[in-house]
């Protein structure tokens, strides 16, 4: 498998990720290899293809000098040129690149836990950061101190919680500083460049950990390989169509899979320029992203994120912004990471067309971290693909075809077609209490079989064995598969994704996805936020029953609840004929969501037990 730069070809099984960088300064010297939009401005800073490879050469020395080779780094920047930095100076040294992010103010309690279990569970002996967050984090370990030794507070519960609290945090901060050798890199010496040594590395030495979002548990470190990411980059790039004439426009987060490979290493594998922005710019402006990719003039633009981002545009983007866009060479937008909802593509398509959006730009897609990023992909410049299933044989596994039935209806469920695997990728679907593979009629567990599939998880060898490496019995000719825990079935060539194995809801026998449920409970009523509903069962009685935690939209006290805990339940006793056993209405970001804005349905059900919830009103049924 080879790839073509200029005059010189690469070997994508043997190559490594540095080699690619390396050439593309040589071919495409001059050339902008990303672009970095302030936070409040329109103002952009630019680095060429050689400058940035001197710049990580640069770093690369510093760390050789150290003899950081195989050890661990974790990356504590925002999402910007040091980050791009940090992550290719760990690969040119040799140092194993661990991408996370700093302790976020507002959510201590969640970040610094999370952050701890990444360093302990990498091993992590250094980290990389700038002088102002390491400033900061210092700054907090300070205030925490201060803050669980205040003698002046009242003796009451809730003082001593927040005591005992900013005590666990001291001792998390101070734990985490003082376990590492800390790297300020925003100021470095320079001119170290030519003191760079190409490291001993191949094609199966472990570029970097990828943590998963830990949605379903602790994150795992998935060990990506330098291999892993150069035949991933060759799917993305046949995918995709990308070439060196296109631009690139990301705001996710470079700790994020989608992010790092989306904006950061595809635009370095086919050598094309890319606009990177803060996701926090993107979230209270989203207008600001689409005003990139229309600030792109003629070259073909290649930009996206999940789902959410789309509804995010299409709710805040005012007609006034949209009449000032020109959207028409936003070639291709992907879409993946999260459920792709029919009604989100054809939303964001009435409202954008005006701009010259066309709907053959959307790309619905499908990926996760154990095979590096993407697994499969729809035909470029082909409208998404819909089918219609009949909901009650869907919670039997079964696929039965309805075109009649309509999701709006409650009788039916649309799906998106995600496409389907690139040369070098096998998909087989497979019942995942049997392990042999399922009819075309049947839902089952997607496994993958790719030379993108990554290592296992590190430091995990019991969770490595039971994902990665799977075989079926059936096959002669056997392959080794990796285990996505997500369910779903292929019909006409296409990729469809029902759900996740672990989510699923079981009540009387009957398969329900709680994602479904959580889409049903934010349309029902205006005053539920969208993308903060959590749906799961407990077992009550002997029997499953069905809860629903649920965030508000809205601070105001005047509303009526005993409308919107009608409107929920007779919404899901409509559309997925189930009696709802308790909702939980709870405060504004409260709910327990991943680093990249996935609901967290096992930890949010585990502080339902256990009374965590900041609950603001609660209803049960008394049936």
């Amino acid at each position: 498998m080879v790839h073509s730069i200029g005059n010189f070809t690469v070997d994508l099984l043997e190559s490594t990720l540095i080699d690619i960088v390396h050439l593309r300064a040589l071919h495409q010297p001059d050339k902008t290899a990303f672009r970095f939009l302030a936070d409040r401005t329109d103002e952009k800073t630019e680095v060429t293809f050689s400058e940035l490879d001197r710049n990580v050469r640069n770093l690369a020395a510093i760390l050789q000098k150290s003899n950081l080779k195989g050890e661990r780094a974790i990356l504590l920047y925002p999402s910007g040129k040091d980050y791009v930095t940090g992550f290719l100076g760990c690969l040119y040294s040799g140092v194993i690149a661990v991408p996370a992010y700093p302790p976020d103010p507002t959510r201590l309690n969640n970040t610094l836990k999370r952050l701890q279990v990444i360093i302990e569970n990498s091993q992590a002996k250094v980290a990389l950061t700038t002088s102002h967050i390491y400033s900061t984090i210092k700054k907090l370990l300070d205030y925490k101190r201060a803050e669980s030794e205040d003698p002046a507070k009242e003796n009451t519960t809730k003082n001593e919680r927040q005591r005992k609290e900013a005590a666990e945090l001291r001792n998390l901060a101070e734990k985490m500083i003082n376990s590492l050798i800390w790297v300020q890199t925003d100021i470095c010496e320079t001119d170290n460049e030519n003191s760079w040594i190409v490291p001993a590395i191949n094609g199966d030495s472990i570029a970097y950990l990828q943590y998963t979002s830990g949605s379903t548990g602790f994150p795992n470190g998935v060990m990506i390989s330098h291999k892993n990411i150069l035949v991933n980059s060759k799917m993305i790039a046949k995918a995709f169509e990308t070439s060196e004439d296109h631009e690139g426009v990301i705001w996710l987060p470079i700790y994020h899979d989608m992010g790092l490979i989306g904006g950061v290493l595809q635009p370095l594998f086919a050598g094309f320029t890319c606009t990177l922005m803060s996701p926090l710019s993107f979230l209270a402006w989203p207008n600001r992203w689409l005003k990139e990719i229309s600030n792109c003039g003629d070259k073909p633009v290649v930009s996206g994120g999940p789902n959410f981002a789309y509804e995010l545009c299409t709710k805040r983007v005012t007609s006034e912004q949209v009449a000032n866009l020109d959207l028409s060479h936003w070639k291709l937008a992907f879409s993946g990471a999260e459920p792709v909802r029919w009604k989100t593509i054809e939303e964001f398509y009435e409202k954008f067309s005006p701009a010259g959006f066309k709907k053959e730009s959307f790309y619905p897609c499908y990926g996760l971290a154990e095979a590096t990023l993407l697994v499969t992909g729809v035909k470029r410049n082909s409208s998404p693909v819909y089918i219609n299933l009949n909901k009650k044989a869907l919670e039997d596994n079964i696929v039965q075809v309805d075109p009649s039935s309509l999701e709006n209806s409650g009788g039916g469920t649309r799906l998106v077609g995600c496409g389907y695997p690139r040369k070098d990728g096998v998909i087989t679907i497979v019942d995942p209490e049997t392990k042999h593979s399922c009819s075309s009629q049947q839902v089952g567990e997607i496994w993958f079989s790719s030379n993108a599939v990554a290592k296992g998880y590190w430091n995990k060898p019991l969770e490595t064995s039971l994902t990665f490496n799977q075989q079926l019995d059936e096959e002669t000719e056997k392959k080794n598969y990796m285990r996505t825990g997500d369910l779903g079935f292929i019909k006409d060539n296409q990729l469809f994704i029902t759900g996740r194995l672990k989510d699923l809801i079981i009540i009387r026998g009957k398969n329900h996805y709680p994602q479904d449920i959580e889409f049903t409970v934010e349309r029902s009523h205006g005053t539920i936020r969208q993308n903060s509903t959590a749906a799961f069962s407990v077992e009550k009685e002997d029997e499953e029953a069905l809860i629903v935690v649920a965030e508000l939209a809205t601070t105001e006290n005047n509303i009526n609840f005993n409308e919107l805990f009608s409107a929920i339940s007779n919404a899901i006793s409509t559309e997925h004929d189930l009696q709802v056993n308790t909702i939980v209405i709870i405060k504004q970001k409260t709910i327990f969501k991943t680093s990249s804005g996935k609901i967290q349905r096992n930890a949010v059900k585990k502080a339902f037990l256990e009374g965590h919830l900041d609950v603001i009103n609660l209803w049960q049924s008394s049936i």
